[in-house]
């Protein structure tokens, strides 16, 4: 038992599992006041946007964000690295193109007639939420797993912040989605900042 509490992996688990439960803990502890800000409709249009969301941002990268931990060499992993931010970059673009194209047939599949002016808000959900799951891997294979579970909590709280201003504001459905944007994509500059020391001497070796 003391051998698998002294454990390594155990302990970056640890912390991983208790920044992003806190974080669970923050936004489930402002549920009741997020129902009063916002209506039941509101929040339909809200979990509809997220949907689709949620769906183009597993594509963002091809999944290409997982395998960056994996390799031993740092050069494939800084290979994997660029290409799944230039295949996110490439998504974010498709994704202007699902909106315009595709925007009407999606209001008619769901039926809500506000989701449309929600859906302009689907690029910046993709290039923000992918561009932290890219960073968030990046992390991983630097061991920044204090840092991961310090952005889960980032995230939660900024979430929770901007929908509860905008809620107060009047901000509608706009204001869940900006904050849910907002709330996963806190934390994207922190991990930056944090790896981008390994990451720049991995790409420009000869760079002092």
């Amino acid at each position: 038992m003391n051998r698998i509490r002294k454990s390594p992996f155990v302990r970056n688990v640890a912390v991983l599992v208790f920044g992003a439960g806190f974080g669970q803990v923050i936004q489930i502890a402002s549920l009741p006041l997020m129902t009063r800000l916002y209506s039941p409709t509101e929040f339909g249009v809200f979990a509809a946007y997220a949907s689709i969301l949620g769906t183009l941002v597993v594509l963002s990268s091809l999944r290409y964000e997982l395998a960056i931990p994996l390799p031993k060499d740092d050069e494939t992993a800084v290979g994997l690295l660029g290409v799944s931010l230039a295949i996110l970059a490439v998504m974010t673009v498709l994704s202007v193109g699902v909106q315009r194209v595709f925007g009407d047939a999606l209001v008619r599949f769901t039926q809500i007639a506000e989701l449309k002016r929600s859906l302009i808000w689907l690029p910046a959900g993709v290039l923000g939420m992918g561009f932290y799951r890219v960073m968030s891997s990046w992390a991983v294979r630097q061991r920044r797993y204090a840092r991961i579970a310090r952005t889960k909590l980032s995230q939660s709280v900024a979430q929770v912040a901007v929908q509860g201003g905008m809620g107060i504001t009047g901000g509608g459905s706009i204001g869940l989605i900006i904050g849910y944007i907002v709330g996963q994509t806190a934390g994207s500059l922190t991990l930056l900042r944090a790896t981008w020391g390994s990451m720049k001497a991995l790409i420009d070796p000869e760079t002092p």
